[in-house]
């Protein structure tokens, strides 16, 4: 029915014809957000469009989009950028890894879909998509596989060989047995092989290790888009050594010794882990010494889809900013002797995205008119929209705003987020003498004067005034009932964030010296360069200066009690004892763990049906929105329910 809305618009259909005729980009203002989302769900060049990629300023707007376009039928996936400044840094984990490699395999299969991204993401240097394409491993019952050989195949893709696999990009081998964790999929797979034959390929539960369903192949996707092979490592670090040496020189000819040692070590690192261990932490750092060739990852879409860009001036801002913080810090780094030369350029300028971005039929969406420079307009439209004006939970309001609009004859849609609350909705409504009809997937066609329920989570409503259509949500209707919960920190009170978070008088706890008392912040000039130093006193007086950037070392102690605590000596020995002691602590505890477990293993608990309909509505009527962390919790706990292991759980919270 959505589709239907703008049909005979003529705005709409002269837009549609400009993206066929692909005269050039297409400006279109007057869109809320919401309009954004249902133009992108019409338009297409032609039938069956395959990929469609939408441009953001920042992550916060491109998942908002990846849920507003949910709504109105778009398969919907948000692409990440890489966070050049942080390679090393591990901050996200794996997240942006395999949420990246998701799209990923979704282009690899031919599946398509809405991919939104952030501009970072385009100015990302990237592996040629076909580099990436090659490396899949397919495994088929009746082939041949050749254990060592697919081993070190999956190792150069970046899956990691542990004695059981338990997460995603992990594999295990053992007495012809080969079980993978394929890094993009929902459970790991059992290969069993013959010889050297492929005898079967089962998927299996993680916990329980029984078998789920037997199937005929398994495609195996990349779990990291630098594939390290033998020949790739050996090339890649003949370079490295190219301009170490060269950098090198250039620090011991000026007597720069800290740098050139710190670049020293640092190159030992990388060979060392190349070398032995064939993996490098930070790899994405070192991509231009891998591959001479990258791309942008606008070439791994056809150039036939549609390019949408979410308000141009804003992605513009974003891109200049992103750069110059970019730059400066890669050139910092770069003097400092932290980075290798060509670390430095694995982002490119926003004028050479434009270069990408133009191989596309472009439309540029805005609420206002947001024209730029770099990408002149062929044709410009204005879509009248308007906002829907918030009810504050004012039930009455919305219902003399529906009676209006059915005057009006509007055809008008209330959209709440479950099927629970908007049956409920709708039979609040009918309490109040309004007629409505219940449309769970807005099936069919909407009359003028028509109110419809439907099933589906939206951020904001919208209005089409020309069209004579109205969509309200229920954000619309009660602000603020489905609120995200405040996330606190785990370690309140003990892990230091920043400087606001410690006064000078706290007692803190440094990894390697135990406990001191924090003194504030001195400026000291060492090789006539002046830097900020965290001070640390000690017992008899001592005092220890870190680098103000090295807080993490440190932690806010933190007792059961109330007691000052005894403050360690400098030097001494007492820091190391009292380490050694809780070490043999923990390891009793962990053995008498292991012989608790072993026991438990042996015995089976009570398995519980999965969720009943009951089960599911009753869980669509919390008020709140869970946070990711919650969702993962509930989630393991049904499944340690539902398996014949021994419930063994513990969830702590913040209220």
């Amino acid at each position: 029915m959505l589709e239907q809305v703008l049909k005979n618009d003529n705005i709409y259909q002269q837009i549609q014809a400009g993206l066929k005729e692909d005269k050039g980009p297409v400006f279109v203002s007057g869109c809320t957000d919401t309009a954004k989302w249902h133009l992108i769900s019409l338009l297409q060049r032609r039938e069956n469009e395959y990929c469609k990629i939408v441009i953001v300023p920042d992550e916060i707007k491109g998942r908002q989009w990846v849920e507003g376009c949910s709504f109105f039928r778009e398969e919907a996936f948000f692409l990440p950028a890489k966070d050049p400044l942080f390679y090393s840094a591990d901050v996200h984990g794996n997240a942006i890894a395999k949420e990246r490699m998701k799209c990923l395999e979704r282009l690899m299969e031919g599946k398509g879909g809405t991919f939104i991204m952030t501009i970072d993401a385009v100015m990302d240097r990237v592996v040629p998509f076909e580099e990436i394409q090659r490396y899949r491993l397919t495994c088929e019952s009746g082939n041949i596989l050749e254990e060592e050989t697919f081993s070190k195949k999956l190792v150069a893709l970046g899956y990691e060989k542990t004695g059981f696999v338990e997460a995603p990009g992990e594999f295990a081998v053992r007495g012809g047995i080969i079980d993978v964790y394929p890094y993009t999929a929902d459970c790991p797979y059992r290969i069993e092989l013959w010889g050297d034959e492929v005898d079967s390929i089962r998927s299996f539960d993680v916990q329980s290790q029984r078998s789920i369903e037997e199937v005929q192949s398994l495609t195996i996707d990349p779990a990291t888009e630098i594939i390290l092979e033998e020949n790739r490592i050996r090339s890649g670090l003949e370079r490295m050594e190219k301009d170490f040496q060269k950098l090198s020189k250039q620090f011991h000819k000026n007597c720069e010794t800290e740098k050139e040692v710190r670049l020293r070590k640092e190159m030992h690192r990388v060979r060392e882990e190349l070398e032995e261990l064939h993996m490098l932490i930070g790899a994405e750092g070192y991509l231009p010494y891998f591959y001479e060739r990258l791309a942008c990852i606008l070439n791994y879409f056809p150039e036939d889809s549609i390019l949408y860009i979410d308000e141009p001036k804003h992605v513009k801002e974003r891109a200049q900013g992103f750069f110059i913080e970019y730059t400066e810090s890669m050139k910092s780094r770069l003097e400092s002797g932290y980075l290798l030369p060509k670390q430095a350029n694995t982002v490119v300028k926003f004028e050479e995205t434009i270069q990408q971005m133009e191989k596309h039929p472009l439309v540029c969406l805005s609420t206002l008119s947001s024209e730029i420079e770099e990408i002149p307009a062929a044709r410009t439209f204005f879509i009248e929209t308007r906002s829907i004006q918030s009810y504050n939970n004012s039930f009455e309001s919305l219902l003399k705003d529906l009676k209006d609009y059915q005057k009006k004859q509007y055809r008008i849609v209330v959209a709440s987020p479950s099927v629970t609350r908007a049956k409920r909705l709708a039979e609040d409504m009918r309490r109040n003498e309004l007629v409505v009809t219940y449309d769970k997937e807005l099936t069919y066609p909407v009359a003028p004067g028509q109110v419809v329920i439907t099933a589906g989570k939206l951020q904001a409503g919208i209005e089409y005034p020309a069209a004579k259509w109205v969509l309200i949500s229920e954000s619309d209707i009660f602000k603020g009932r489905k609120e995200k919960r405040k996330k606190t920190s785990a370690f309140k009170g003990e892990k230091i964030k920043d400087f606001a978070d410690i006064s000078i008088g706290d007692y803190v706890v440094h990894e390697k010296h135990g406990v001191g008392i924090y003194r504030g912040i001195e400026k000291i000039t060492v090789d006539g360069v002046e830097k900020d130093y965290i001070s640390i006193e000690y017992q008899g007086g001592d005092n220890l200066f870190i680098l103000a950037s090295a807080l993490d070392q440190i932690a806010k102690y933190a007792s059961a009690n109330a007691r000052r605590p005894k403050l360690n000596k400098l030097g001494g020995s007492e820091w190391k004892k009292t380490k050694n002691r809780v070490k043999g602590r923990v390891q009793d505890i962990a053995k008498e763990l292991v012989e608790l477990y072993a026991v438990r293993q042996a015995k089976e608990g009570y398995v519980y049906d999965k969720d009943s309909v009951w089960q599911k509505e009753f869980e669509e009527m919390f008020p709140y929105e869970e946070t990711d962390d919650q969702l993962q919790a509930i989630q393991d706990t049904k499944r340690d329910m539902e398996s014949t292991k021994i419930m063994d759980r513990l969830i702590c919270v913040d209220v």
